[in-house]
């Protein structure tokens, strides 16, 4: 009986199961003796990219649903969309969660060389497959101007589409999009793939209750969740974690409703985890920059001499 691999419900449920479950991690060694058919009934239409430019893609077989379905193990449900009447998912080893490899699209690849910045930068997931869970324009606003004020990089990430669960609903972002200096927009400029290339990347997140702070925690990112008092009493009133809530008290997660949200608090957050730097100087007549401790390796006598006094000491070090 060849293997099948069954990924239902949203996008953060899917990354649920990919790192709880050994499957993915091994789908080089479960490909090495068969084919794997994978079934996807997801409200979220693009899960399949997770595969799509995997190594071993072309031993996979996947079939995606035309509409989501709730009913995953009713028969009748299930050959309605095109699906086996039953339900057979591994069994697969449980794995200790914790990050995993995904392969991106070309675009991607390209995307993440040139836009992407080197130095360390913010990742702003704002969007919800829940429009209520999205963050509000003016947490994004204040968000990114406590960025700006630092010269912190901010990428902004997700996806416009009609979810499979209601095509009539579409889900957009323009009304969380904030746009300036240092922010690189790439809403719906990136696979699943290639946006979690930019969550590894990033130093920290912003992050609405979705499927990117899930990842994010699977990755022990720097956090700054926010959500809406119907998600705290469902998932973080209570003192365990369930699924959903998992990383709630993780050192690195700062989370609270919108309406706690405040720029002080979340300024904090960024100088804890994006330390500012001290202000470098140049050796003089240079673009070269130096630090006082190794001044002297750089620069002749009379040379130390005014660099020392232009930074207020004597001959001898002592300040004047």
């Amino acid at each position: 009986m060849s293997t099948r691999i069954e990924l239902h419900a949203g996008l953060g449920d899917i990354f649920l199961s990919l790192h709880r479950e050994s499957y993915y991690e091994n789908l080089f060694a479960l490909t090495s003796r068969n084919r794997i058919s994978i079934y996807i009934n997801s409200h979220n239409p693009f899960v399949r990219e997770i595969f799509d430019w995997h190594p071993v893609h072309e031993r996979l077989d996947i079939f995606v649903s035309r509409q989501f379905f709730p009913e995953n193990t009713n028969p009748e449900v299930r050959v309605k969309y095109g699906f086996p009447p039953e339900f057979r998912h591994g069994p697969f080893r449980p794995r200790d969660p914790g990050p995993l490899p995904f392969y991106p699209s070309p675009l991607d690849s390209r995307i993440l060389k040139d836009l992407v910045p080197r130095r360390p930068f913010l990742l702003a997931a704002l969007s919800a497959s829940s429009p209520p869970k999205s963050i509000p324009a003016w947490i994004a606003e204040a968000a990114v101007g406590e960025c700006r004020s630092r010269g912190i990089p901010v990428i902004l990430t997700g996806r416009t589409y009609h979810p499979l669960f209601n095509p009539l609903l579409k889900l957009h972002h323009e009304e969380v999009v904030v746009g300036g200096d240092g922010v690189v927009n790439l809403i719906d400029r990136l696979t699943i793939p290639g946006t979690a290339i930019v969550l590894k990347r990033c130093s920290a997140m912003l992050s609405c209750h979705s499927a990117l702070n899930i990842l994010g925690w699977f990755e022990r990112k720097p956090q700054f969740l926010c959500y809406p008092e119907s998600i705290r009493r469902l998932h973080f009133s209570r003192q365990e974690p369930d699924l959903w809530s998992f990383g709630k008290d993780y050192p690195e997660t700062r989370h609270m409703t919108f309406d706690r949200f405040t720029p002080q608090s979340f300024g904090r957050f960024l100088d804890e985890y994006f330390p500012r730097r001290p202000q470098e100087e140049t050796v003089p007549g240079t673009s070269r920059a130096i630090c006082p401790g190794t001044a002297r390796k750089h620069l002749g006598d009379r040379e130390m001499l005014r660099y020392q006094r232009r930074r207020g000491v004597d001959r001898s070090g002592t300040a004047v």
